[in-house]
């Protein structure tokens, strides 16, 4: 609302209404009243300025001359106590003007006249606010305020408090401009505040009031939304999250939670009061964090309190759904076992989000493992759903060849929402057979009794010369030695065997084809070097040293000398024996290899003069120079290294051009046109590689690699490969002695194994 005080003015003389006449020169006017300026007239003292000239009334023009308004003195003098004067500048209102800078107040306006001087406006703004927030800044604002006759520009403000509840000492501040700010100190709620606004300018005012009530505001808590089913969260796996709380009239605010058991109902305070948010002169805003963590499934509810300090107390609940998640399975990788060879082992687990599978949570000990048979080859007889067992380890014994599927399920017995159990499957690959060997030294194929001698270092150096079955993967016979063997060499009708022992010994084996028979032990007692090859010729015998030295054996002394170096009277200094450390025979021909050089020489052996040899030829080959073993084929006509050269046994300088297309580890006999050599090749595929060729110079060409059966170990698939092949004669069967490494390859652990395998 506004008051207006008028502005007292100074009274006009009042002689100037009751004047008759007006001086001029001397001259009175009449007493009645005059004429103003412009007005006709017929006589001087008509006018109340200078006079009537042509019969209208003239400004007078004189200081000091009679007038009533200043319209009746020549501008720019004025009317001041009826006399015209220059020495007041402005004009009242009424009077002429020609711009706003004339007139004492107000303005110019059109047609020339001064307007009445008027008080100006207040403008408090609303005349009633909302309540307001105690302790928080109001911003005042006067700026609406204007001046009728100059608008905004020189006005004066001034703010007061005309009422407000009692206690109260707030004040506008600053008071004196357009837009103080005032702070509410007290929240009565019912008492209002009332604030006043004078304007005022040129001596002349006016008023205005706003009116609010300052309030204690209650509290808001903003929480994030329900996890509702099918939604939820995990049991035993924290779910952090946090409420907003704010006030509008500023803090401190206390928060607390509870949470509510959904099984029990029971109600417990979890976080204490605390202060959560807190302000100063503006809005009070705070984050509430909570965690939930709850082995307990079920809509749990959660509760946070805020008050304020006035005593407003409100509560906000959210509600999240607690389940449980059912185990991951995992039944392990792939399996891997040969047929009759005892138990595959499994290895099961599992994880659990909700920390069940470790055992430490509430109902952990209903936690259950069960492995059943869901695949199986045919000619199995293990029904499916067979229990193989309720732990996390377990064996499996298979009983056919062929791929076998196995079922884990894991149950941690909490069930709810996602049910408690998972399932995972594994396959056991079960390949063939393999008859389990020690360490192979040597072995030699046994064509007219389709038998393998070998010699072998088993558990414990276990030393032993054994007789295997290849088609039926068993042992026929052994014998024990009493060193570690190092070679085996059979007589063209493989019923005796030689065996080089470490220490320079060789060992005599009679009976290979019926009853085998330890002969009376030799001894080594002389030999430079541990026997690496033994060689048959007919009624000969020979053994060459790793060290390059060639004996001839006696291999059916009774008593010393047991062995004697051999010599051959009719050879020339250049085709001397290389002392060979691989060799192979006829009963007229001996080839011998001597791998440190690579010489390799071609004898006739005197076979009725104690063995010795003639008619020596020699042939140097860089190529062959750190070869594994010679081999000759059943036709005699080609000698094989693993240097993977070929040669002609009857001349060792025709040589095939093209060499074997892998590097074998071994090299057996071939059929008997000899068409086909068997061979074992350390590379990728492992495999048997069975290779043809015509006569000499004829490429040779791949029949296709013949796969053997993986060696499971362990239940790993375990790579490995052959270190000698056997063709049977005919070539109806091929047959290996592999071995794989189960250890690293800075430690080795060597396993051994014979297979047979269809061509």
């Amino acid at each position: 609302m506004r008051f207006q005080t008028p502005r007292i003015l100074l009274p006009l003389a009042l002689a100037l209404a009751l004047v008759a006449g007006c001086k001029k020169e001397g001259v009175e006017g009449p007493a009645a009243q005059c004429l103003p300026v412009s007005y006709p007239c017929s006589y001087d003292s008509q006018c109340c300025s200078y006079g009537c000239i042509g019969g209208s009334c003239r400004p007078n023009p004189l200081e000091g001359g009679a007038c009533r308004t200043s319209d009746d003195c020549q501008y720019p003098r004025v009317c001041v106590g009826a006399t015209c004067t220059a020495s007041v500048s402005c004009r009242n209102g009424g009077s002429s003007c020609v711009s706003g800078s004339d007139c004492c107040s107000g303005q110019c306006a059109t047609g020339g006249q001064c307007t009445q001087d008027l008080p100006p406006v207040a403008q408090a703004g609303a005349d009633v606010l909302p309540d307001q927030p105690f302790r928080i800044p109001i911003h005042l604002d006067g700026s609406a305020s204007t001046d009728p006759n100059t608008g905004s520009t020189g006005l004066l403000y001034e703010w007061t408090v005309s009422s407000a509840p009692a206690g109260s000492t707030a004040a506008p501040t600053p008071p004196g401009v357009v837009n103080p700010t005032f702070t509410p100190d007290v929240a009565d709620g019912v008492v209002p505040y009332v604030l006043q606004l004078r304007v005022t300018k040129g001596g002349l005012s006016s008023t205005d009031t706003v009116t609010f009530r300052a309030v204690n505001t209650v509290p808001v808590i903003t929480m994030p939304a329900d996890v509702a089913a099918p939604a939820y969260q995990s049991r035993n796996v924290p779910l952090t999250f946090s409420a907003t709380v704010s006030d509008a009239d500023g803090g401190p605010i206390t928060c607390s939670w509870s949470k509510t058991n959904p099984l029990t109902a029971e109600t417990t305070v979890v976080v204490a009061p605390y202060v959560c948010a807190g302000a100063s002169g503006v809005a009070a805003t705070g984050s509430s964090p909570f965690t939930l963590n709850e082995d307990q499934a079920g809509s749990w509810r959660l509760t946070l309190t805020a008050t304020d300090d006035g005593g407003h107390t409100v509560t906000r609940d959210r509600y999240v759904n607690v389940e449980n998640d059912p185990p991951v399975a995992n039944a392990g990788p792939r399996r891997y076992g040969n047929y009759d060879l005892g138990a595959v082992p499994l290895a099961g687990t599992a994880t659990d989000v909700n920390g069940d599978v470790t055992g430490g949570n509430v109902g952990d000990a209903t936690f259950t493992w069960l492995w059943t048979v869901t695949g199986r080859p045919a000619g199995s007889a293990i029904n499916l759903g067979t229990e193989v067992g309720r732990t996390p380890n377990v064996s499996f014994t298979p009983d056919a060849e062929g791929v076998f599927q196995l079922t884990l399920t894991v149950d941690d017995g909490h069930g709810g929402l996602n049910g408690d159990s998972d399932t995972a499957t594994v396959e056991v690959q079960v390949d063939p057979y393999i008859l389990p060997l020690g360490e192979v030294a040597d072995a030699e194929y046994v064509d007219g009794t389709n038998q393998i001698v070998l010699v072998e270092t088993g558990a414990g150096n276990a030393y032993a010369l054994k007789i295997v079955d290849p088609a039926t993967l068993r042992v026929i016979d052994e014998v024990a030695l009493s060193a570690r063997p190092t070679c085996v060499g059979l007589n063209p009708l493989g019923t005796e065997a030689l065996v080089g022992e470490a220490g320079g010994i060789f060992q005599r084996v009679t009976g290979i084809a019926a009853t085998p028979n330890l002969a009376v032990a030799t001894t080594g007692s002389g030999m430079t070097a541990d026997l690496a090859d033994a060689v048959h010729a007919g009624a000969c015998a020979y053994g060459l040293t790793g060290a390059g030295t060639l004996y001839r054996l006696n291999a059916t002394a009774t008593a010393a000398p047991w062995f004697d170096l051999v010599t051959c009277p009719n050879c020339t200094a250049a085709a001397t024996p290389p002392s060979g450390t691989r060799g192979t025979a006829t009963a007229t021909d001996l080839w011998l290899l001597q791998t440190s050089t690579g010489r390799l020489g071609r004898y006739i052996i005197q076979e009725n003069s104690n063995c010795n040899l003639r008619d020596g030829i020699v042939s140097t080959y860089g190529a062959l120079q750190g070869s594994a073993g010679l081999w000759r084929s059943a036709d005699d006509a080609d000698l094989y290294t693993t240097r993977t050269s070929v040669y002609a046994a009857a001349d060792l300088a025709q040589r095939v051009t093209t060499s074997l297309p892998f590097t074998p580890d071994h090299l057996d006999t071939t059929l008997s046109a000899g068409s086909l050599v068997g061979a074992v090749a350390r590379y990728a595929t492992t495999a048997l590689s069975p290779f043809s060729r015509g006569n000499v110079g004829t490429p040779f060409v791949a029949a296709g690699d013949v796969a053997y059966p993986i060696l499971g170990f362990n239940g790993d698939a375990i790579q490995n490969y052959g270190r000698f092949a056997f063709v049977r004669s005919g070539g109806g069967a091929y047959y290996a002695i592999v071995r794989a490494n189960v250890g690293t390859v800075a430690a080795p652990v060597y396993r051994w194994g014979l297979v047979n395998l269809a061509p």
